[in-house]
């Protein structure tokens, strides 16, 4: 890790709650660099939507915040009450809200005729897509075929391009362009290996980042997507206000916060495929215990009464960078993450 020093990272200026919900854990690609997010071995667990409704009440409750509802994985699609989940959510939201699948699209294109055409209301429905060329069978034709398709519908969100040192993205990223407005497709850089810490788990995917910057032209690459792109506030060790994009941070080998105070918890939930919440991604992969499970509605009311900063006790940060940490004089015990902690085995041993 580098030791590049930050007073703070990020702010506090947020106007979204986001329920961030992985219905299952289950995929059906085997991506190189992903080594975390699919458990093909844990079970479906059906989730009950009048307990994300009770989720979401208690948040319009106790916070001003639009509701955000981001529906990952794993991949999302593999869980077969999708639709009835969205449908009973629906309802309760309001102007502002809104809900986002997160899929890479291995569904043909009649499976996405019929799923549009069962959501009762589309108006609060976006489907990003992730765009996973190093899988056998995926085409950039094919593909392009549903977003065409998602994006006449009125519910296409972005596509993400995810870049990689085994099979270029660039000219698939810029074939999508020729059918799809640019607000709706970028590239992104891959996480530094996995959750796991460890690069050989990884499949050498913590190089990923380096290969990008070492082959492309970094200027260029700023317009293809916000996570080249210099958007993340810090204050240096002088207190100068300065901008850094999320890759930097992960070709430096910067994103490590630990020992800071986080404010994520006040703007997030994660809700994990069993039904444990948790206050940040990395919690899912960590022995610390869930701040509730989800159908616990006494232990949600509550916890949404005092919503408050946390201590990062990780030495890395993924996904939610944007959110504002502060450097702190104050010893935090290191928690080590590692997909064991997310798998069924370990949660059946140690329920609460």
């Amino acid at each position: 890790m580098s030791k590049i020093e930050r007073l703070s990272i990020g702010t506090d200026d947020h106007k979204v709650f986001t329920i961030e919900l992985r219905p299952t854990s289950k995929c059906n690609y085997n991506c190189y660099y992903c080594t975390d997010l699919h458990i093909n071995n844990n079970p479906i667990v059906n989730l009950n939507p009048l307990d994300l409704i009770n989720l979401i009440n208690h948040i319009r409750i106790n916070t001003s915040h639009s509701i955000h509802i981001f529906i990952c994985g794993g991949e999302p699609t593999m869980y077969r009450d999708l639709t009835k989940l969205i449908n009973d959510t629906t309802p309760n939201l309001r102007n502002g809200d809104w809900i986002t699948i997160q899929t890479n699209m291995h569904k043909p294109l009649e499976w996405f005729e019929k799923f549009i055409n069962s959501i009762n209301d589309t108006r609060f429905l976006k489907i990003n897509g992730s765009y996973h060329n190093t899988q056998p069978g995926v085409t950039i034709t094919n593909y392009l075929k549903k977003c065409v398709y998602l994006l006449n519908a009125g519910v296409l969100g972005v596509v993400s391009f995810g870049y990689n040192q085994r099979k270029d993205v660039t000219s698939d990223y810029k074939m999508a362009l020729k059918f799809l407005p640019q607000v709706h497709c970028e590239i992104v850089p891959l996480i530094n290996a996995s959750v796991d810490q460890d690069p050989i788990k990884g499949s050498d995917s913590d190089k990923d980042i380096d290969y990008l910057y070492d082959n492309v032209n970094m200027d260029e690459f700023k317009e293809y997507g916000h996570f080249f792109r210099p958007c993340i506030q810090y204050e240096d060790e002088q207190r100068n206000i300065k901008y850094i994009s999320r890759s930097q941070l992960w070709l430096e080998r910067s994103n490590n916060f630990h020992g800071y105070k986080c404010s994520v918890s006040k703007f997030k939930i994660y809700v994990d495929w069993d039904g444990n919440c948790y206050k940040c991604f990395n919690q899912q992969f960590s022995n610390i215990k869930p701040v509730m499970h989800i159908q616990d509605h006494k232990s949600v009311g509550e916890y949404f009464k005092n919503l408050k900063c946390m201590d990062c006790p990780f030495t890395t940060c993924f996904f939610d960078v944007e959110y504002l940490k502060i450097k702190q004089d104050k010893q935090v015990e290191h928690v080590m993450i590692d997909r064991h902690f997310n798998t069924h085995e370990y949660r059946r041993t140690c329920k609460s």
